[in-house]
């Protein structure tokens, strides 16, 4: 018996000389190049994912890890998957808008997670908070 998985990957990967669009629009020859290393990065990213999230049907379900969630009375985690992400701060009403503190930098996790424990007493409701995002390019 095949698992969900396993026919999504299936399904999504094949070989580009046999997908149908190329008999039903002869225009398309001209780009099969461009579809062989979209195909190809295509599988990379699939064998990333069954690697570090145990496939595509678990990486779907990363949203009730991330975002704000209470891991006890006194903490709260925040949490986001940032692949192109170098550091990556909060900042907001809690720290007057400044962009790298270091009291609110996200610690790097595996395969692109970023994380905070913050004690709840420093979040209160209604207050506004954004991402800084360093990458590579900036």
């Amino acid at each position: 018996m095949q698992t969900q998985s396993s026919v999504i990957d299936e399904t999504v990967i094949g070989q580009v000389d046999d997908f149908p669009i190329f008999q039903r629009d002869c225009h398309l020859h001209h780009f099969k190049e461009h579809f062989h290393q979209r195909t190809h990065l295509l599988k990379e990213r699939l064998k990333e994912i069954k690697a570090n999230e145990g496939g595509l049907v678990q990486f779907a379900k990363s949203y009730q890890s991330l975002g704000f969630f209470a891991l006890d009375e006194k903490r709260v985690k925040f949490r986001e998957w940032l692949p192109n992400g170098m550091s990556v701060f909060l900042m907001g009403d809690m720290n007057n808008w400044v962009r790298r503190d270091s009291n609110w930098e996200l610690s790097r996790e595996d395969y692109g997670y970023f994380s905070l424990v913050i004690p709840r007493e420093r979040l209160t409701p209604g207050m506004k908070l954004k991402l800084h995002i360093v990458t590579k390019d900036c």
